[in-house]
């Protein structure tokens, strides 16, 4: 009987120290974009941490980076959406064309604008390019 109260209480210290170390992993584990969210609202995101966060499926995430494009220089916004216009997402692309219409000058951004409207696998898309560009979907 003593054996099985020993061999009973090694288990429980054993699993004790497992669920103990998951747990300390798991709170170290975080990715970039919980680092940046985890940054005070008043912190100037970066052009990487904006397109970062316009990526993500966090929709708080997503807010927080919307917030922040109007912070960033022209360039920074330019290249900000001309990454998301890359994106395989055509949600993630969407951004981008959206985007679009924070630019004072388009010129730079008018040829992915272009190509978006003309070649986008999808619909809504190429017809949100085409309308930025003046055109009908």
């Amino acid at each position: 009987m003593d054996r099985r109260i020993a061999i009973g209480s090694s288990l429980a210290v054993a699993a004790a120290l497992a669920a103990g170390v998951a747990v300390l992993v798991r709170s170290r584990a975080t990715s970039d974009v919980e680092a940046i969210t985890a940054a005070p609202d008043q912190s100037r995101l970066t052009a990487a941490q904006v397109t970062s966060l316009l990526q993500s499926p966090d929709f708080k995430d997503q807010a927080r980076a919307r917030r922040s494009l109007g912070e960033l220089a022209p360039r920074e916004l330019e290249a900000v959406l001309d990454s998301l216009a890359r994106s395989p997402r055509a949600e993630v692309r969407l951004l981008a064309v959206s985007g679009a219409s924070r630019l004072t000058d388009r010129t730079a951004f008018g040829p992915t604008l272009a190509r978006l409207a003309a070649d986008d696998p999808d619909a809504d898309v190429r017809a949100a390019a085409q309308q930025q560009l003046g055109g009908r979907p």
